[in-house]
């Protein structure tokens, strides 16, 4: 990834689409590329639908999120063209969650889209209709379904929204560094959840320490206060706690 927006602009015109002649689009295997990178060849009249194998970059101390902007529904794998070309790729809803819950990837959806009959008539402009996967997939990762108007207009209030929700659940835990003199007796709460890293609000934790028999407490001990969001470490802030 990059903040650099002339990268970014420039790699997005470098892409190449290509029509596939239907309706549904082809966004579980983008979803799933987009997590793993595993790539996926494609034969004969399908040859150019190749994706070659790339480092989706999902790394430790960022925020797993993937937003897919569509307004169509789902292919799946054992789909067939009008003209009765085989959908290419493989990738489904199962393997997109597990992908994602194994790289701890929150996939949320900004939707702006109807289904047509094959005569270009409007027959469901709702998209857990349209495709019911988009709230089984966001559920399960976490994420959020966002419905759009026909031209997206709401998109940069949808993706601010969406920051915004997404550090308002961090999860807080005070972990102390090696207690080699077994003098923490209990840490309370064991883990703070819900907390809204927009907030200026503190938080809390109670140390109970006790000293073996024949022993003396340190000085100090020292911790560690792990910020996490979606299962995934994004901050890791030293504590120095001194013994008086």
């Amino acid at each position: 990834m990059t903040s650099n927006f002339t990268v970014f602009a420039e790699k997005v015109d470098n892409l190449t689409i290509y029509s596939g002649s239907d309706y549904p689009e082809s966004q579980l295997e983008a979803m799933y590329q987009a997590i793993t990178g595993e790539g996926v060849t494609c034969n004969g009249t399908c040859e150019n639908a190749t994706i070659n194998a790339t480092i989706p970059g999902w790394g430790d101390g960022r925020i797993h999120l993937l937003v897919v902007s569509t307004d169509a529904a789902f292919h799946r794998p054992a789909d067939t063209g009008y003209d009765g070309t085989p959908y290419p790729y493989p990738a489904n809803v199962t393997d997109v969650l597990e992908a994602a819950n194994e790289t701890g990837v929150s996939i949320s959806f900004l939707f702006a889209g109807y289904d047509y009959d094959w005569d270009g008539n409007v027959t469901v402009n709702d998209i857990y209709q349209t495709e019911p996967a988009t709230g089984e997939i966001a559920n399960a990762t976490h994420g959020i379904v966002y419905t759009m108007s026909s031209n997206s207009s709401e998109i940069v209030e949808a993706l601010e929204s969406l920051a915004n929700a997404t550090v308002g659940d961090a999860t807080v835990e005070l972990v102390p560094v090696g207690d080699t003199y077994g003098i923490i007796a209990s840490i309370s709460p064991s883990v703070l959840t819900g907390i809204d890293l927009t907030s200026t609000d503190k938080v809390n934790f109670t140390v109970t320490f006790t000293a073996p028999a024949g022993t003396s407490l340190p000085s100090s001990i020292d911790f560690y206060l792990v910020v996490k969001i979606e299962g995934s470490e994004i901050y890791r802030i030293p504590v120095h706690v001194v013994i008086s």
